[in-house]
């Protein structure tokens, strides 16, 4: 007892010795390390934080191996860092170490899942796949925050992550950015859960058309029968984009609904892809299709006409009645096949004589020519169409029958407000193949030269005869040309 109270006595004594002694040490710019020894556990963390960047790639993945058997928040750096290794199986390691240290890792990873010269993206998706669920409310506050390019990874890990996303995600389709509104739809359609269909739905009317573009391909993928009918309305969007993807939507869902939609889209005269893809549309629905493209073959729009040959022989339609097969074969533009079905034929022959391309009047006129006077009834009236390749396939053709009662209408038409020069091209096209007196000779055009020798429209004027002369009788100038109109 007695030694215990002089040892405490001795240490109070010495108390003052040993201020004086650190306040001098102090003075002279040393100090004294007051920091407690470090556990065997600290000291193990660093030594696997140091063995991450050791020369053989063995150490570094048992390193990364037992950083995530820790468990330490204070890991998830290194870790993260380690995911960049050459060696592939320490990136793996080093990525499931990452997924045993769970939650204290979704921020980091979250902020490094698509920067420049940050770990492999993929990597990150991956690890933040497996950790689950609770990586949700992060990922997609970065969604809403990222910039366009570098939101497709985190629209990767939102889709893998599947249906625990869709209920998180059905706020942003209202976000204020163009983007994530996209991206939102994009990720909602390829998950594919019937919850985010009337979201979508609402999400038709953005004012965005590259976000309806998304909200129509989404919807694609979303087996609904709500889909149908917004998806057939968005045909007829303003956005030829939508319109697009309406057609494509439609090609795969291949509804009888949309038979009749699609044949009215057709007509609006949209560029050949969209046109096209609405087409395909309508032979992926198959046979249900075929009766009203039967009936769109009779459509006076000739672009109209062809698509539905187009798809009638897609569909391996096979004609049951003669008046069918003419419409097809002429739309087609096999012309003399038609002809051999003679009065089948007339009508939508004489409508190909509006085609744009000379060689299909050509044919067109050629196999009305083949039929002979039964057609003359339908040929007479387009004298008067207001097309004048038309009338002048008209008048060569009733040259060609020789029928009187074209006389008529060829006199209605050269006393009519038709340019000078047209009508004098006619009435020398017929006055030798009708009695003269029965054609009405045109008036002289004073403004207009013809050929003083044939009276068709002159080109040329010869000072050598002083007269008006067309390229045929420009040979009675000896080939000299004065002067030209």
């Amino acid at each position: 007892m007695r030694k215990t109270g002089l040892l405490v006595l001795v240490m109070i004594c010495l108390m003052p010795a040993c201020t004086w002694v650190t306040h001098n040490l102090e003075k002279m710019g040393l100090q004294i390390d007051n920091t407690p020894p470090k556990d065997e556990k600290e000291k193990l963390y660093d030594k696997l934080v140091k063995n991450l960047y050791h020369s053989d790639y063995i150490v570094r993945k048992n390193a990364a191996a037992a950083l995530g058997a820790m468990k330490t928040a204070q890991a998830v750096s290194p870790l993260i860092d380690a995911l960049r290794d050459k060696n592939e199986e320490v990136r793996l390691v080093a990525a499931e170490a990452l997924v045993q240290i769970g939650q204290p890792a979704i921020v980091p990873l979250t902020s490094v899942i698509a920067c420049a010269g940050c770990p492999p993206p993929l990597i990150n998706i991956t690890v933040l796949t497996k950790i689950g669920a609770v990586v949700i409310p992060s990922l997609v506050d970065a969604l809403k925050s990222e910039g366009c390019f570098d939101r497709q990874y985190l629209v990767s890990a939102l889709i893998n992550l599947g249906k625990p996303a869709v209920d998180p995600l059905l706020p942003v389709l209202l976000d204020k950015t163009d983007c994530a509104r996209k991206a939102t739809a994009y990720i909602l359609g390829e998950i594919g859960d019937q919850a985010a269909i009337e979201p979508l739905l609402k999400s038709l009317k953005d004012e965005s058309p590259w976000v309806r573009e998304a909200v129509v391909v989404a919807l694609t993928k979303i087996d609904d029968p709500r889909r149908v009918e917004p998806i057939i309305q968005a045909l007829w969007d303003e956005n030829e984009w939508v319109n697009k993807a309406a057609a494509y939507a439609l090609q795969k869902i291949a509804t009888p609904l949309a038979i009749n939609p699609l044949i009215t889209f057709l007509k609006l005269g949209k560029p050949d892809e969209i046109h096209q893809a609405a087409a395909e549309a309508l032979i992926s629905i198959g046979p249900p299709a075929t009766e009203p493209l039967l009936t769109a073959l009779y459509d006076k729009d000739e672009r109209l006409r062809k698509t539905a040959a187009d798809c009638l022989e897609r569909l391996n339609w096979e004609p049951l009645r003669d008046v069918d097969k003419a419409w097809w074969l002429v739309t087609k533009h096999r012309m003399e096949e038609a002809g051999e079905l003679e009065d089948f034929a007339i009508a939508p022959l004489v409508l190909a004589l509006r085609n744009k391309d000379w060689q299909v009047r050509r044919d067109a006129m050629q196999a009305l020519k083949e039929i002979g006077l039964h057609a003359v009834d339908a040929v007479i009236p387009t004298l008067k169409d207001e097309d004048k390749w038309v009338r002048q396939a008209g008048i060569e053709m009733l040259k060609y029958y020789g029928d009187e009662r074209a006389i008529d209408p060829i006199n209605d038409f050269l006393v009519s407000d038709a340019s000078c020069m047209e009508r004098r091209k006619i009435y020398h096209a017929v006055i030798d193949d009708f009695p003269s007196a029965k054609i009405i000779k045109p008036m002289e055009c004073p403004d207009e030269h013809f050929c003083e020798i044939c009276g068709k429209p002159a080109t040329y004027f010869s000072k050598l005869v002083f007269k008006s002369l067309c390229e045929t009788h420009r040979v009675f100038c000896e080939g000299t040309v004065v002067g030209f109109y």
